[in-house]
């Protein structure tokens, strides 16, 4: 810096110098002279400035910056790992191809199977209609005739021409007509037989298949009972049983 600092000194004591010589001429002449040493001194300080201001050029011999070293060591140290393709999405195409499952296999039934209900369908029975048991199952007094007599099932109190439904599912093993129950619709139903008495119209036919809850008649009466109501009987093999039990 001390180096570059002597053409300012030197121009400085000359033009004070200068100053001095031409303070003895005329004022006209003076002024002209002191405008000339600014614009010297314009123009040398704008030299000198643009020396300073010039970009450092670094000689062959010598070494490059610290910082030039460490960029390059990075470059080097990235070019030898290798390269990392980027992520490319595989095509779904296979995977929205549809894919063929064989059917399951359907199991017939057979004439054996549908001649049979499920034990599961004989568990919760429906009542064939609504209504009051009149007269219940056992040896009791008729209501009516006042006798003692045994009922082989229950009667059911209801409207005559009132829809009356099956119990469980099963088949039609007969349909007849007698003075005791009148006519009756008797349905095999696995390990029962069911005896739908009293009955003012059958509405099935003999060895058809009925379902639970299907319609099998309306409500009628009989000649030994004679007023609306349901006669109805079950059997558990030979023996009867009462009815009310499995509603």
């Amino acid at each position: 810096m001390p180096s570059k600092q002597k053409p300012i000194l030197f121009l400085h004591e000359k033009i004070a110098q200068m100053l001095q010589e031409t303070s003895k001429v005329s004022k006209p002449a003076f002024g002209a002279a002191v405008l000339l040493l600014v614009a010297v001194a314009l123009i040398l300080t704008v030299v000198i400035g643009l020396n300073q201001g010039q970009p450092y050029v670094a000689k062959p011999d010598s070494q490059p910056p610290a910082k030039a070293l460490e960029i390059k060591a990075a470059m080097e140290i990235s070019q030898a790992q290798p390269q990392v393709q980027p992520y490319k999405q595989q095509s779904t195409q296979s995977t929205s191809q549809a894919v063929l499952v064989p059917p399951k296999a359907v199991v017939q039934p057979s004439a054996e199977a549908d001649t049979k209900p499920e034990a599961s369908s004989l568990d919760i029975p429906q009542r064939p209609l609504k209504g009051e048991i009149l007269i219940a199952y056992g040896w009791q007094e008729h209501p009516i005739f006042k006798d003692w007599r045994f009922h082989n099932g229950i009667d059911i109190m209801a409207a005559e021409g009132e829809r009356v439904i099956a119990m469980w599912p099963g088949e039609v093993k007969e349909i007849s007509q007698t003075k005791t129950s009148g006519l009756t619709v008797v349905i095999a139903s696995g390990e029962y037989t069911v005896y739908y008495g009293s009955l003012a119209t059958a509405e099935v036919r003999r060895g058809v298949q009925v379902k639970a809850g299907a319609k099998i008649g309306t409500v009628g009466a009989s000649q030994a009972e004679p007023y609306p109501h349901l006669h109805l009987s079950v059997k558990k093999g030979e023996s009867y049983i009462d009815p009310a039990e499995k509603f």
